[in-house]
């Protein structure tokens, strides 16, 4: 069998290679053929940048002087900013995609003690991701690695195999920094349900390999909104996203309004545009844009958003100029949108690529526990209130969450809604088995008046109405809403009758998710609420 021949690649180090007395002579470059016990150098590529062909030249010199069987090769890879990551990954890919970096019966060494940080992490990586097959080389000066030396110019010099089966301390460290992506994603919940672990396995991997649209489907309530969110601040953990994260609910966009939008306008595209205004996607640019409800979008907005993916341009409304947006595109539906008559499939194609399913809580109970949990643990922060619940009561509410009969037709909001009550309620901040019992007693009334509600014949009686909503909503709005919707109007309508402007109320009822937004928009947010039921702040007070 034919020996090996050993091939280095080494950076010109512009200061460490210019021999200084405290280091006895040692320099980096010029030690790679000084360890002849541990492997011979057949051919070295010396890698400089314009400007510095001298000092390669001569250290070229000193090389063959102590190694006359070693082939040096100066590489002059010209970089106009050896710190910007952009140019030297482009430069270095292209370098090490060199036939001779790629011979059979040859082991290559990446030397990554000289050069920027950006060139050494550069190296780094193309080694890891097997674009050229080597291992990597790391010298020092005598003590250089917390042992010693002779006090010659020889130093000493350690090999690394990034090798899996060679480097478990690296792999522990990768695996880590995944499993720290995980649990990210899945809010540190140390969830037992196979296909939801795998589901987010899976995710964790995608959303840092690529920017495609992801497509996360599942029931209301099942948590597509703030696993979007998460996906987001992963990424922007990971420095991967440097704009904003912008969610809309398509299902509250108004027909007439939701080209301009979701596309923006210029100064006088329609009546009643005073002013240009940017639309979600460029507030979006370089973040994530998060269309909930996509099976609510409008037909003639979902043709302008398919070209707006694809080439990543579009016409405000009112404006012969395109606009270039680059973002990432997150869709969340509960719908089926395959057999939906109202979505453009061409457009299906585009958003599936990646298509996930969220599980809702009937489909995890084992999870219950664990979800439960946390809830609580979000309410004692965010109300700054020690709450505890004693095990006679978790067990209560344990047997009801998990019985079959328990639909969980809300998912998490439900669980969190149960939480957040029983929670409020506590005399003395602990959760008793009359709380649970009571919280019990109320979902299952409102899940019966909602049932009877649904059974009942045309010509029934109709339900007792609340005046004030009628006044709003119309007489008979009990038949055109769900009891839940009604439930959570009626709060907000009282908020905001006690309230002096939509900015305060908004900071009532959103005093969670607002901290997630980088500009709070209160009073936007709950103009858009009202808007779904053709309602006003301004006419509530009057109402």
């Amino acid at each position: 069998m034919a020996i090996k021949k050993h091939t280095v690649i080494s950076i010109l180090g512009t200061r460490k290679d210019r021999a200084a007395p405290e280091m006895n002579g040692w320099t980096p470059s010029i030690s790679l053929v000084q360890h002849e016990d541990q492997f011979k150098v057949d051919e070295y590529h010396l890698v400089y940048n314009k400007g510095f062909k001298a000092l390669a030249e001569e250290v070229q010199s000193r090389i063959e002087e102590l190694s006359v069987a070693t082939n040096v090769i100066l590489d002059e890879i010209p970089l106009k900013d050896p710190w910007d990551f952009d140019e030297v990954s482009l430069q270095f890919f292209n370098y090490v995609k060199r036939p001779c970096f790629h011979r059979d019966n040859t082991e290559y060494l990446v030397h990554i003690n000289t050069g920027t940080n950006v060139e050494r992490i550069c190296l780094f990586w193309l080694v890891y991701s097997n674009y050229i097959r080597a291992r990597l080389v790391q010298t020092a000066p005598t003590e250089g690695f917390g042992g010693s030396a002779s006090n010659d110019s020889k130093g000493l010099l350690k090999i690394i195999d990034l090798d899996i089966s060679a480097n478990s301390k690296l792999t522990r460290q990768i695996s880590s920094l995944s499993l720290e992506g995980v649990e990210f994603l899945k809010d540190g919940i140390q969830t037992k349900n196979k296909a939801y672990n795998e589901t987010i396995d899976e995710l964790e991997t995608l959303v840092l390999a690529t920017n495609d649209p992801i497509l996360i489907t599942g029931p209301t309530g099942a948590g597509k909104t703030k696993l979007a969110e998460k996906i987001y601040r992963l990424k922007q953990n990971r420095n991967l996203v440097s704009g904003k994260f912008v969610s809309v609910n398509c299902a509250t966009l108004d027909p007439s309004t939701a080209k301009s939008e979701m596309f923006g306008h210029v100064k006088g595209a329609y009546t009643g545009a005073e002013k240009a205004r940017d639309g979600y996607i460029k507030t979006a640019e370089n973040g994530i844009l998060f269309l909930d409800e996509i099976g609510d979008l409008p037909k003639d907005v979902q043709t302008m958003l398919l070209k707006a993916i694809e080439e990543h341009i579009f016409y405000p409304m009112g404006s012969d100029t395109p606009i270039k947006c680059n973002f990432q595109l997150i869709c969340g539906t509960n719908q089926d949108l395959n057999n939906s008559d109202k979505f453009r499939y061409d457009l299906l194609q585009r958003i599936n690529r990646w298509s996930y399913r969220i599980p809702g809580l009937s489909e995890r109970r084992e999870d219950i526990e664990p979800n439960f949990n946390y809830e609580l643990e979000l309410f004692r922060r965010s109300t700054k209130r020690g709450v505890l619940i004693t095990e006679d009561a978790r067990e209560a509410f344990m047997k009801y969450a998990l019985a079959r009969s328990t639909a969980w037709d809300g998912n998490f909001r439900e669980l969190r809604n149960m939480v957040t009550r029983m929670g409020t309620l506590a005399k003395s901040g602990e959760i008793q088995v009359a709380d649970v019992e009571r919280e019990i007693k109320r979902v299952q009334a409102a899940g019966k008046t909602s049932l009877h509600q649904e059974k009942s014949e045309p010509d029934s009686q109709e339900p007792i109405e609340d005046e004030y909503l009628k006044l709003l909503l119309g007489s008979g709005y009990s038949g055109r809403y769900d009891a839940i919707e009604l439930s959570t109007l009626k709060y907000v309508l009282d908020v905001c009758k006690s309230c002096s402007s939509a900015a305060e109320a908004g900071r009532k009822i959103y005093n969670v998710t607002r901290g997630n937004r980088a500009t709070p928009n209160d009073s936007d947010r709950i103009a858009k609420y009202l808007k779904t039921y053709s309602l006003k702040f301004s006419d509530l007070r009057h109402a």
